[in-house]
């Protein structure tokens, strides 16, 4: 696997999670965002081509874990399914989880 093959995209609660990893990486990440509508309904779009590569979907499962949930799910439905910019020869979600304890 050549690093041009690999794209990621970071869903809303991993920014800086998904650009540290691009920068140690070296690649820029994926062209993607997440429109969240007063009513409370989501939009999550890629704005590229992933046809044929592995793409590597960042988010947190932090609060509000429900939510944070539903938009890599959203996520996964976009870069797998999508017709118009091509179906991922390959789709992995990194979930880094952070939990505090009350002390």
């Amino acid at each position: 696997m050549a690093i041009n093959d690999i794209k990621i995209f970071g869903g809303s609660a991993s920014p800086k999670l998904t650009k540290a990893i691009c920068d140690y990486l070296g690649v820029s990440p994926g062209l993607g965002e997440v429109l969240r509508f007063p009513e409370g309904n989501l939009f999550v779009r890629i704005q590229e081509n992933v046809r044929g590569r592995n793409v590597y979907l960042v988010q947190s499962t932090a609060f509000p874990a429900n939510d944070n949930f539903m938009e890599l799910l959203f996520w996964i439905d976009v870069g797998w399914t999508t017709n118009t910019i091509g179906f991922s020869s390959k789709l992995s979600g990194l979930l880094n989880h952070y939990c505090r304890q009350a002390a």
